[in-house]
């Protein structure tokens, strides 16, 4: 099979999928024209005994057709694992002390970050965003050797959440809640710490939103849209220049993939990939033409 990270085509027939997206005119219809999504398609079975709650996915920017994936509970190990579900390579990143690891995004340009977010019970004081780079090779085991922590509290007290979004143009960090009623999300400066900003609540209750439970991730595409997970649809929002003003676009509905418990997604230049969380998960595939 040609590798989903190259701009080849998949063999998928493709469907036209939800509603357009994009600005409004003046009766308040959209009128930017949605992508074309195709069909589903499971790549291959992640079939590792070291990767048994998978959680989070990032395509790496360094290695055509690879993925970063790691465990829910956090051994401290970024997996490589190929589009045939094979693992590449372990980045060992040294320091950590894992409490739970949900989400990891790439800059686009050999950085990836870890995000330890996930806080069930709504108790921790800070959360942990680990920055390291991925390797120059994939060979067995590999340190990550430098670590750089980002520790940053919340301004309304402890909440949990398990979305990231890494813009590249400006290396800033968005983190998403997990509220099935109202999303925050929060800004946090690159290299920075101290306390979040809320920058823009997502409203679950109303509109195209609504009835698909929380933000479970969230990733950028090359032409700066961004795809949300949530618990039962997956949304592309149309580039408008800037974070903000894309979250407040209209979305369009894409196809997602029949898992349990879905909860990765990450670009690539021909669509889109995403893994559940569990045990022998399914990495799928959707191809996506832009219009």
């Amino acid at each position: 099979m040609a590798a989903v990270l190259h701009r080849t085509l998949l063999g998928c027939a493709l469907a036209s999928v939800g509603a357009c997206g994009g600005t409004k005119d003046d009766t308040g219809a959209p009128t930017g024209a949605c992508p074309t999504f195709g069909q589903p398609e499971s790549l291959a079975v992640v079939d590792s005994p070291d990767i048994d709650e998978a959680s989070g996915l990032a395509a790496s920017a360094r290695f055509d057709g690879v993925f970063w994936t790691h465990n829910d509970d956090g051994d401290g190990v970024l997996y490589a694992i190929g589009e045939d579900g094979q693992v590449r390579a372990r980045l060992r990143i040294p320091g950590v002390d894992p409490v739970d690891w949900e989400a990891v995004g790439s800059n686009g340009d050999g950085q990836l970050f870890i995000a330890d977010i996930g806080d069930n019970e709504q108790e921790r004081a800070d959360i942990t965003i680990w920055q390291v780079s991925e390797p120059e090779a994939l060979d067995g085991d590999v340190s990550a050797g430098v670590a750089s922590p980002i520790v940053v509290s919340w301004p309304d007290g402890p909440m949990d959440a398990e979305a990231i979004l890494v813009d590249p143009t400006d290396g800033v960090l968005y983190v998403l809640s997990r509220d099935p009623q109202a999303a925050q999300v929060l800004r946090i400066d690159p290299g920075g710490a101290g306390t979040a900003e809320v920058v823009l609540t997502l409203d679950l209750d109303t509109g195209p939103l609504a009835g698909t439970g929380a933000v479970r991730d969230a990733t950028f595409t090359d032409e700066g849209a961004v795809l949300l997970r949530m618990s039962d649809a997956i949304f592309w929002f149309p580039p408008a220049g800037n974070v903000l003003d894309t979250l407040q676009g209209t979305p369009c509905a894409a196809q997602t993939p029949q898992e349990t418990d879905g909860e990765a997604i990450t670009a690539t230049p021909t669509g889109y990939a995403t893994l559940a969380e569990g045990n022998q998960p399914v990495l799928w595939h959707v191809q996506m033409e832009t219009p």
